[in-house]
């Protein structure tokens, strides 16, 4: 069987065709540069997904409806669902509207689809097998009218919050280290939250704020509001203001103490759990990877540090780890570069490529979760199941087969999961993590070795911002990446090309999405060769002719046998 997709360099129409291609199924792009046009694909394929921007989704539609088979499927994963839905109904096929409550860096297990079975004809089972069962995305079914209805609250308003917080502190210009230094923990989290929106695509954003039909009426009613809030504020109105307070009180009900509960959590690992003070100083040659302790990533570093005896501190993403490597402030990070289940870590990639550091060592460290719960609790009253998304996608068989129905809560570690649920004291959640988390935090474990499989295993990388010393003559494989200006064919078969030529094995390659100015795609790739060896030098010299960049990561010794080391 295969795919379509329509606009399939873009970032999600890239996550998936990745998704499709490792399920088996032959894809075809249609893009600008690409092989095929839109109507070509619509030609040849038996499902096509529709993944343009949105504003220019519609006008896809119409150009390929005529070429859609009647056998066929046509989808799109807009954010909006009435109109695109309308559109694909005026072809002959099968119509499925879907929007992924997700972004391309959280493409996976676990992750919320809503879609529209409009006309599905003898597709809906193949739809829910392939995104529910193989995929493991988690299903909701909704007609596209209810969709926009929910999404014009659940985002257009929100959002539209957000850009005018955002726009007003532009205006007004408070300094804004000051402002988040002297903020409460919750007006911070909520300038956070502003700050994440507005550090995404305009054009996406604007364009959810202006194709849902439903947004005017809703944001008409803010604005009344606003309006209404302000009378009451510049006229001290106390009053009032009770009345207008207790009116949104009384509409979250008892959500309210729940949201209290949830909201004390998420502050508590904002504001400092394994997060050093900026002011303190690090220990000297001190080892950083992901906090808190008792997370695999620490498990990693304290393995590691044992060669070294260094001491390890913690941070709370992959990205500060680089850039305390990379100013200096710690000597060494040990980051997760790949999981045996779960495939790579795409933010260290992308990291590699973006900072000033080196690869200077590996180790791999074997993965084993359990289930653990608060002492006394029924497996039977447990509603969600909370962890890293990682971990919950290395045992989603496990959870789809004993907890069908819980609800996944992704926190920022396997470790912060335990502090979580004992934060929040819910007899309704379990944990996913380590043995040894489960003991210190005086879990009980109610599932042992529970991830889909049992040779699970992530690799971890070491860097330093410190560039090793060049020893030529020693056996080493090399971590590089590069890019090309213009897609061409043949264009990366030239590369490996030089790379055979000269004997020199490839033990892993991957691809992510270059920044604009610098092509489509970085290509990630490993060769079993040292670059400062005679054989390296001569084989990176001829890619340099071909490729527009190249950047080398680092340069690792390989143990006995040429591969990775062993497992712990």
């Amino acid at each position: 069987m295969n795919v379509g997709i329509f606009g399939g360099n873009g970032r999600m129409g890239t996550a998936f065709a990745s998704f499709f291609k490792n399920l088996g199924f032959q894809v075809f792009i249609a893009d600008k540069g690409s092989k095929y046009s839109n109507i070509e694909v619509a030609k040849l394929a038996e499902v096509l997904i529709v993944a343009v921007p949105i504003d220019k989704t519609e006008n896809v539609i119409k150009e390929i409806n005529p070429y859609v088979r009647k056998k066929a499927l046509l989808m799109d994963v807009t954010s909006i669902k009435e109109q695109p839905v309308k559109a694909m109904l005026k072809s002959k096929a099968a119509v499925i509207g879907m929007h992924p409550m997700f972004n391309e860096t959280t493409f996976g297990f676990g992750q919320k689809i809503l879609y529209s079975p409009a006309r599905p004809g003898k597709w809906l089972p193949w739809f829910l097998d392939v995104f529910g069962e193989k995929g493991g995305f988690k299903l909701i079914k909704i007609s596209p009218k209810k969709h926009d209805q929910i999404m014009a609250f659940a985002q257009t308003l929100v959002h539209f919050t957000d850009f005018a917080l955002a726009k007003t502190l532009s205006r007004l210009g408070p300094n804004l280290s000051e402002l988040l230094s002297l903020a409460s923990p919750a007006s911070c989290l909520r300038v956070k939250i502003a700050a994440r929106h507005l550090a995404q695509d305009a054009k996406l954003y604007g364009n959810i704020q202006f194709q849902n039909l439903q947004n005017r009426a809703v944001l008409k009613i803010f604005e009344e509001e606003v309006q209404e809030l302000f009378r009451i504020v510049t006229k001290h109105d106390l009053g009032r203001f009770i009345a207008y307070f207790n009116q949104g009180k009384k509409y979250f009900g008892n959500y309210g103490k729940m949201a209290i509960k949830e909201t004390d959590v998420l502050i508590q690992r904002m504001i400092g759990v394994g997060k050093l003070p900026t002011a303190q100083p690090l220990p000297k040659k001190a080892i950083a990877t992901l906090g808190p302790s008792l997370t695999y990533s620490s498990f990693a570093a304290l393995k590691w540090k044992g060669k070294k005896g260094n001491f390890v501190v913690y941070f709370n993403s992959i990205e500060e780890i680089f850039e305390a490597v990379e100013s200096g402030k710690v000597l060494y990070g040990v980051v997760p570069l790949e999981n045996r289940l779960q495939g790579t870590i795409r933010e260290t990639h992308d990291c590699l490529f973006k900072h000033r550091v080196y690869l200077v060592d590996e180790l791999r460290l074997d993965i084993h979760h359990c289930l653990a719960v608060l002492p006394g609790v029924d497996l039977k009253h447990i509603q969600q199941i909370v962890s890293h998304p990682q971990a919950l996608n290395q045992c989603s068989l496990y959870l789809r087969k004993y907890f069908p129905k819980a609800e996944w809560i992704t926190v920022s570690s396997t470790a912060a999961a335990f502090e979580y649920i004992r934060q929040a004291g819910d007899e309704g959640m379990a944990a996913i993590g380590s043995k040894e988390a489960a003991k210190h935090f005086k879990f009980k474990i109610a599932g042992r070795a529970i991830e889909n499989d049992s040779s699970n295993v992530t690799d971890f990388i070491v860097i330093s911002s410190e560039k090793p010393k060049a020893q030529p003559f020693r056996k080493a494989k090399t971590s590089l990446v590069f890019y090309f200006q213009e897609n061409k064919p043949g264009s990366l078969f030239a590369v490996f090309e030089v790379f055979a030529d000269l004997g020199i094995n490839l033990s892993r390659i991957e691809s992510r999405p270059a920044p604009k100015e610098l092509g489509e795609y970085l290509f990630f790739v490993d060769i079993e060769e040292n670059a400062d060896s005679k054989k390296g030098r001569m084989a990176l010299n001829e890619v340099r002719k071909i490729v527009s960049g190249l950047k080398i990561l680092g340069i690792v010794t390989l143990p006995p046998g040429g591969h990775r080391p062993p497992s712990s």
